[in-house]
């Protein structure tokens, strides 16, 4: 496990971030949760932009995620 990043500091903002999605898709697993939640934090990564470098991961995160939902919803 990694250290907290410094509060307050871009990373931690990142990263905060990353952990509201995670925790609404443990709330709420559904495609349109998943979508809500992307559309979120893909607000946040387009804010946020080369602010820190763990971004471009976070970024693909949310991509995949994106695309799970666009998935589950063509399987209903």
């Amino acid at each position: 496990m990694q250290p907290e990043p410094q509060e307050g500091s871009a990373t931690w903002y990142g990263f905060n971030n990353l952990r509201k999605l995670v925790a609404s898709l443990e709330a709420d697993p559904s495609a349109p949760s998943l979508e809500r939640a992307c559309h979120a934090l893909g607000w946040h990564v387009s804010d946020q932009y080369g602010a820190y470098e763990e971004l471009p991961t976070i970024a693909h995160f949310n991509d995949r995620v994106r695309q799970i939902a666009k998935e589950m919803r063509r399987a209903e």
